[in-house]
């Protein structure tokens, strides 16, 4: 008899499924076990049974276990040991969560996964986990009491949060993980030292955040990211070596490290994120290799960017300087040739010495509102910046602080302004113009020396007999 294609084609279909078989049990001297077969394997769904010392299975009818599925130990409260078998491959999701008295577990040398909350919120104060697992889920240890635990060079991958809220001293992560998830160790507030194997290339957001007796931590060369938050809060982290291709440090990567007292940012660096280092309040050195630094953000807490800060930075395009800041160092800025523009907060009020030497790609400035001193030669050598407005606020600039501008083709002075330091223009070789307010009450030596196209300068009544300005006409030597 012919079968129609369209009987045949269900069957067709059928046949090539795994073949299942449901809701089946078995009982031992342990309790019953419900279990699935798939492919002449065996998954354990769910056990029932009273619990203590429990070995699963590594046969039933004659068929291999190879996997416990999904949550099927999950709130069995009355567990307090278990063993896996050799024969399980695959570890399931929400596995022993909620086993609050589970205590102890030996996992079989050939399991490859742990799932996501696999062993959350259990009693677990120790696990060896076998060189044959290449991943650790989501919280699979979230929770527990874990006061040792070795993560060996097979696994590639630790999931987020996956050891959040364990209490062990010491952790070393293996050669072969890559990736070290969000959060995986934060709050693990007993964790005093941490090897990171030699192939990690990123370290997630907040992954080692509140750990608060780590007291030093080295990057190795491989890691590119330091995720947002990483070591936030890590109040006795007194040391940090940050690898050498290290592209970005995230915001809050290091905020509240209160003892943090130095850091070396390396060359690779070319983006260090808001707030970075935000609240470090012991640290008293940064050294920037920064010639790769593209951006710049200052958080809104920091207060101060240092002397030298970020001097030779020759990549920096970009700076955005936080509302809170209101001290720019010395050289902070110097010789950083690709900063184009610049927006100076209102929250500043001292722009130091040297502070954008030699930006030659500086072409716009805006000056806040505050700001009561410019230093010494602190926009020299800016060959490319056309106009500045210096605001009321300020009442002195110093001597050479626009030294070999010679694109600087106009110049408001702000009506407080009361001394124009030695050289402070020298050389401005585009200035045509300048207009000196009342408030100035002492102009340097060779403020204006060599400005060759300046032809006119207004000087306020008070520095002469006449009743109104008096415009001097220059007239350049030809």
């Amino acid at each position: 008899m012919k079968m129609s294609f369209k009987l045949l084609l269900p069957l067709l279909l059928l046949s090539a499924l795994p073949a299942v078989v449901q809701a089946q049990t078995y009982t031992n001297n342990y309790g019953i076990w419900s279990y699935a077969v798939t492919n002449s394997a065996i998954t354990i769904t769910e056990y029932t049974g009273p619990g203590g010392t429990v070995t699963i299975p590594s046969t039933i009818n004659g068929l291999p276990v190879t996997g416990i599925g999904d949550s099927a130990f999950n709130g069995c409260t009355s567990l307090t040991s278990v063993i896996i078998p050799d024969s399980v491959i695959s570890i399931g999701d929400y596995e022993f969560e909620w086993c609050f008295y589970l205590a102890s577990v030996a996992i079989g040398t050939n399991v490859t996964s742990i799932g996501d909350y696999a062993f959350a919120s259990c009693g677990l104060t120790s696990v060896t986990i076998p060189d044959s697992v290449t991943y650790i889920g989501d919280d699979a240890f979230y929770g527990c009491p874990l006061i040792s635990v070795t993560i060996p060079d097979s696994v590639t991958s630790i999931g987020e949060l996956a050891f959040c809220f364990c209490d062990f001293a010491s952790v070393t992560i293996g050669n072969s993980v890559t990736n070290i998830g969000a959060a995986a160790f934060n709050w693990c507030i007993g964790l005093t030292n941490v090897t990171i194997g030699t192939n990690v290339t990123s370290i997630g957001d907040e992954a080692f955040a509140a750990c608060n007796d780590l007291t030093c931590i080295l990057i190795p060369n491989s890691v590119t990211s330091i995720g947002e938050g990483a070591f936030y809060e890590c109040t006795s982290l007194t040391s940090a070596t940050i690898g050498t291709n290290v592209t970005s440090i995230d915001d809050d990567a290091f905020e509240y490290c209160t003892s943090l007292t130095d850091i070396m940012i390396p060359d690779s660096v070319t983006y260090i994120g808001e707030e970075a280092f935000s609240y470090c309040t012991s640290l008293s050195s940064v050294t920037i290799g920064c010639t790769n630094l593209t951006i710049v953000t200052s958080g809104t807490n920091g207060t101060s960017i240092g002397d030298a800060a970020f001097e030779d930075c020759t990549s920096l395009s970009k700076v955005t300087i936080g509302n809170n800041v209101t001290s720019i160092g010395s050289c902070a800025f110097s010789s950083c040739p690709s900063l184009t523009s610049l927006s100076i907060p209102n929250s500043v009020t001292t722009i130091g010495n040297y502070a954008f030497n030699d930006c030659a790609g500086l072409t716009n400035v805006t000056i806040g509102t505050n700001v009561t001193s410019i230093g010494s030669y602190a926009f020299s050598g800016c060959t490319s910046l056309a106009s500045i407005p210096i605001p009321n606020s300020v009442t002195s600039i110093a001597g050479s602080a626009f030294y070999d501008c010679t694109s600087l083709t106009n110049v408001t002075i702000g009506t407080n302004v009361t001394s124009i330091g030695v050289e402070a223009f020298c050389n401005c070789t585009s200035l045509t113009s300048i207009t000196i307010p009342n408030s100035v009450t002492s102009i340097g030596a060779g403020a204006f020396i060599y400005c060759t196209s300046l032809t006119s300068v207004t000087i306020p009544p008070q520095r002469h007999q006449h009743r109104g300005p008096y415009v001097l006409s220059l007239h350049q030597p030809d």
